[in-house]
C-alpha cells in the first residue's frame, strides 16, 4: 500500500516541474481579483509581500514573477512556521502568500494566529490542496484568496497585482 508521503513527494515533483515551464507572463494579462474581506490598507506606500512557502523552487519562481509588479516595494521569504510569524513581526507585510503545508507546522494555524493582529496582513493561500472542506477551513479563517498552486499560480500573482495597484482587498 503507497504511503501517503509517497504521493505527496510525488506531487510535489509534479507541481515543481510544472511550475518550472509557466510562461513568463506579463502583468498586465492576468485578471483575477482579491475578493473584498472588509481590511483593505490604503496603499499610499509601496507593497510588502511575504512568500511563506518550503519550495525554493516554487518562493524563487514567485519572485520572478511579484518583482515585476508595479507597487511592490520588497518580498520577504520564509521556509517555515516560525521564520514566517518572525517575519510578520518584524516586517509587517501587506500580503502574505502562505502554504498550508509547511515543515514545522500548519499554514492554517499561521492564518489563524495573524488575524489576532490588530492590522492583520492580506493572506493568500496557494497549496496543493484543493478540496472545497479546505477551502472553505481558510476562508472562514481569514483567508482572501485561496489559490490551487498547479492551477491557480498566476491567479494568485495577480490578485497581488491588484492589490498593489489600489484594488479591493
Amino acid at each position: 500500500m503507497p504511503r501517503v508521503t509517497d504521493s505527496v513527494t510525488r506531487a510535489s515533483s509534479d507541481l515543481l516541474c510544472r511550475i518550472q515551464s509557466l510562461p513568463d507572463v506579463p502583468a498586465a494579462r492576468l485578471t483575477v481579483s482579491l475578493p473584498a474581506s472588509g481590511k483593505n490598507r490604503a496603499r499610499d506606500k509601496p507593497v510588502k509581500i511575504l512568500i511563506a512557502d518550503d519550495a525554493a523552487l516554487l518562493r524563487e519562481r514567485l519572485v520572478a514573477l511579484l518583482t515585476r509588479l508595479s507597487g511592490v516595494d520588497s518580498i520577504i521569504e520564509s521556509r517555515c512556521c516560525a521564520s514566517t510569524l518572525a517575519a510578520v513581526e518584524r516586517d509587517q507585510p501587506d500580503v502574505v502568500l502562505l502554504d498550508l503545508r509547511l515543515p514545522d507546522g500548519s499554514g492554517l494555524d499561521i492564518l489563524r494566529k495573524l488575524q489576532t493582529l490588530p492590522r492583520p496582513p492580506h493572506v493568500l493561500v496557494l497549496t496543493i490542496w484543493n478540496a472545497p472542506e479546505i477551502r472553505q477551513l481558510c476562508i472562514e479563517a481569514g483567508a482572501a484568496g485561496f489559490f490551487e498552486k498547479s492551477s491557480g499560480f498566476l491567479g494568485a500573482v495577480d490578485a497581488v497585482r491588484d492589490y498593489a495597484a489600489g484594488g479591493r482587498a
